[in-house]
């Protein structure tokens, strides 16, 4: 009896669980019906004051301003726009294009793969542009896989089209967040180890801490809340990567918008493995979120991006919006020249260093007067083989500059729709019966109507 009871209970967890996944996390409206968060009500409006939601055109006009500043504010503090885009943007392992009007197509039987004539972002990745020199203790990868200089035209075709996906994820996740009134919160959750938790920092310093003061203020303007959890975890924990991905959904909150993953030490060889296996988990997750991958090293000319695996996964998961930054290319892109320093000595990215070349504290720090002694604390790059906060800083303003520019691009089309008279949740939900739009393949498009490129059913996930 006991082994039926077992037995029985065993399958009434799983049909519960396929359940959860095929319908997703749903919510009681306030007249007792039930609806899914993404899937709003059949009587919207072009209108945004008239629609069932607290975004309104004045709460639009307030978010771009708060993050409109907040990106010239970078701009300054890094020393001009494109010393901040070379940074903060172009240093990924896999490219963004995150100029205006870059990942809308008029319809799905155009093919505008080489139509971004833009490749500023992809030059900074050439190594025959870059004098790095002889150095120690950072390596520089002779062969960049991602290179567009070194594509085939075909190549380059897939390449374009592969920021366009990435990059429609993001402004996807974040129009969504804006509009769904069923949302009130944004959240960034972290998987990892102890540099995912801030270990030798205080908490108020890790990445984590930094990107939620960054962007609570640009979230607030749009009448949300924003939230990033740190479920990083020590190696005497006895976890790692190998099996931690598989509980994201306990460790972090089921409904989180992006995911950020973090195992830099622990990962040797084959780790690829567990980073696709969370993408794909993550794709069980009510949002679908992104996945990004926060390398707390890095070489000297790109992200990793020498590895035939990690240029699979950016190229095979470009859609579902994957990608990774790396602390020390970020610090490279910016032109510094570590190399020099190194080989007189002075490595800033060795333990207990101060000063990134760029600044000798974080800008939180430089607040502080000049004899409190955490103001110095605060301008380590590395405590050791953690990040200090300087060291952090800068991972904090990759993400949250990648983060909006991506909500500032959803902002246009949101307004572009609303003054063209387009229905503004049609673009991003399914109006009418129970399905999302992007999440299936729309079969009455209107032609010259700018689509977005279509996030496939799980079902049509692509191959391991």
């Amino acid at each position: 009896k006991l082994l039926l009871a077992l037995i029985g209970g065993f399958v009434a967890i799983c049909l519960t669980y396929e359940y959860g996944v095929g319908n997703g996390v749903k919510v009681s409206s306030s007249d007792g019906s039930i609806n899914h968060p993404a899937i709003l009500p059949t009587d919207t409006s072009t209108n945004l004051d008239a629609v069932p939601t607290t975004f309104t055109k004045e709460i639009l006009h307030d978010t771009r301003q708060a993050a409109t500043e907040f990106i010239d504010l970078l701009h300054n503090y890094y020393g001009g726009e494109n010393k901040a885009k070379a940074m903060l943007v172009e240093s990924w392992q896999a490219h963004w294009n995150l100029e205006k009007d870059a990942i809308l197509s008029y319809n799905d039987d155009v093919d505008d793969r080489n139509n971004d004539d833009n490749d500023d972002d992809d030059s900074v990745n050439n190594p025959g542009e870059r004098s790095l020199g002889k150095k120690k203790g950072v390596k520089k990868a002779k062969n960049i896989l991602n290179n567009p200089d070194k594509m085939t035209p075909e190549e380059l075709s897939q390449h374009h089209h592969h920021k366009k996906e990435r990059t429609t994820k993001l402004v996807t996740t974040m129009a969504r967040a804006l509009l769904n009134p069923e949302q009130t919160k944004f959240t960034i959750g972290t998987i990892g180890s102890s540099v995912a938790a801030g270990h030798d920092n205080c908490h108020y310093d890790s990445y984590e801490s930094q990107l939620e003061r960054t962007l609570a203020p640009i979230f607030a303007a749009a009448k949300m809340d924003l939230q990033v959890q740190n479920a990083g975890e020590g190696g005497g924990c006895g976890d790692s990567h190998k099996n931690q991905v598989f509980c994201v959904a306990q460790n972090l909150s089921p409904d989180v918008d992006i995911i950020h993953y973090s195992w830099t030490y622990f990962e040797k060889g084959g780790a690829e493995e567990q980073r696709e296996q969370l993408v794909r988990w993550a794709q069980h997750m009510p949002r679908r979120p992104m996945v990004h991958h926060l390398v707390a090293r890095g070489k000297a000319n790109t992200c990793e991006a020498d590895s035939a695996e990690n240029v699979a996964l950016d190229r095979t998961y470009a859609l579902y919006g994957y990608n990774a930054f790396c602390i020390q290319t970020g610090l490279y892109f910016g032109g510094h020249d570590y190399d020099t320093e190194i080989a007189n000595d002075q490595n800033r990215f060795g333990w207990q260093n101060h000063g990134d070349g760029y600044h000798n504290t974080t800008r939180y720090g430089e607040a502080l007067p000049d004899d409190d002694p955490r103001k110095e604390s605060l301008g380590v790059v590395y405590r050791n083989w953690h990040p200090g906060p300087l060291g952090f800083q800068i991972a904090s303003d990759a993400f949250a500059y990648v983060y909006i520019s991506g909500l500032l691009l959803a902002l246009d089309i949101i307004e572009e729709d609303t003054e063209s008279g387009t229905n503004v949740f049609e673009r991003w939900f399914d109006t009418s019966a129970g399905r999302r739009v992007l999440d299936v393949e729309e079969e009455d498009r209107h032609v010259g109507q700018r689509q977005l490129l279509q996030l496939p059913p799980l079902e049509k996930m692509p191959d391991p």
